[in-house]
């Protein structure tokens, strides 16, 4: 597996823990289509669901802050990290297109996760409870 969870990796939420695992079993199955040989092009519709449950995510994320009323500037750093990852994993999959070398979106994809995990959701617990 690229990506292993882990009770560190939960958030105490449980359907935000259980979107997370979806997401990196997602990932993780990129990951070996990609041992598998597949091409880039014929990835893409894996990618295109990883983005989905990505911001499938995002939107139950952005639910549970305005269901504790957060400052609006906390809805606004989740949104624009939504756009940023649709449009990050996009051009990752242009680049790994134009190389054919679709290791560069799981490479992307890892780094995000790790990211993620900490950051982003550091940002955020400040204002879940």
């Amino acid at each position: 597996m690229l990506i292993n969870w882990s009770e560190n990796d939960s958030v105490d939420i449980p359907i935000i823990d259980e979107q997370h695992r979806c997401v990196i079993t997602t990932i993780n199955t990129l990951d070996y289509f990609i041992a598998q040989g597949w091409s880039i092009s014929n990835l893409k519709p894996t990618i295109d669901t990883l983005i989905h449950n990505v911001n499938f995510h995002f939107k139950t994320e952005e639910t549970i802050l305005i269901k504790q009323n957060v400052p609006a500037i906390c809805l606004a750093i989740t949104r624009d990290y939504r756009l940023q990852f649709t449009y990050e994993l996009n051009r990752c999959a242009e680049v790994a297109t134009d190389r054919d070398d679709p290791k560069i979106v799981t490479d992307y994809l890892v780094e995000w996760w790790s990211l993620h995990k900490s950051e982003y959701h550091e940002k955020l617990s400040d204002y879940v409870t």
